[in-house]
């Protein structure tokens, strides 16, 4: 019920103060550029989330080889996860529109001040969440379960899942900037690697260095994301500035 009020809302709000969007029969149109740059755009969310499930059940798969307990662990961890996860992803979601409209108004010097306090806000609310979570695992985790073999094996692999995080702010704000200015390539590529690179190293790791390769095998997809999250910012930053600049002239 929240979900359809919340999109009637939105079909509401829309339709009657945009001018861009409309719900009228006579003006739905087929046009290839309209659904080749949307479709550039909305695929690549798409499939990323397919393969955020898929990571999941390949990481619960694996953690059930080594007992129910690390199941258990996993998914408290997945759960203390969510709030940083969904304010950062929410902050660089919210900034979105805000880029596309600076880019298309050909505001570079706005855009790119934009980037930076959503790229430092949204590291500085996973650094936060990271150090009360790093510092007080043992108590977190005991909210959930007490038991002394859960916080053996969970409050170390909680240490070690929190850099995972430290990695967010960086991540999603490249994503959305690569998709507020229509940049298909980028979108797709941080859609897909953390899947491509996670699930064939969790399941190689375990097999050659067992539950603590396997541990490992989350952060370091996710540091490797965001290393070629960086790299794709910097080879694509001259381009999007300078069609973020008005025209000499």
């Amino acid at each position: 019920a929240a979900n359809i009020l919340a999109v009637t809302y939105y079909v509401v709000y829309q339709t009657r103060r945009s001018e861009n969007l409309s719900l009228r029969p006579k003006d739905f149109t087929l046009n290839r550029e309209i659904i080749s740059s949307t479709s550039a755009i909305g695929f690549p969310v798409f499939l990323l989330e397919l393969i955020t499930i898929a990571t999941s059940l390949t990481l619960n798969n694996i953690a059930a080889g080594y007992g129910p307990v690390y199941v258990a662990a996993y998914g408290v961890i997945f759960k203390l996860g969510m709030l940083p996860k969904a304010l950062t992803n929410g902050l660089c979601q919210g900034v979105q529109p805000l880029m596309g409209y600076t880019y298309a108004a050909k505001k570079a010097a706005r855009l790119q001040k934009t980037i930076q306090l959503a790229g430092s806000y949204g590291t500085g609310i996973t650094v936060f969440f990271v150090a009360i979570l790093f510092l007080s695992g043992g108590s977190v985790l005991g909210i959930f379960n007490k038991e002394a073999a859960f916080l053996a094996s969970g409050v170390p692999l909680l240490r070690i899942s929190l850099i995972s995080y430290l990695t967010l702010g960086i991540t999603f704000i490249v994503t959305s900037l690569s998709q507020a200015v229509g940049k298909a390539v980028p979108t797709f590529a941080m859609s897909v690697v953390q899947g491509i690179i996670f699930i064939p190293a969790a399941f190689l790791a375990s097999r050659m260095f067992g539950l603590w390769g396997f541990a490992w095998a989350w952060p370091v997809a996710d540091i490797l994301t965001m290393l070629l999250g960086i790299a794709l910012f910097l080879f694509y930053r001259g381009e999007i500035y300078a069609e973020a600049t008005p025209a000499a002239g």
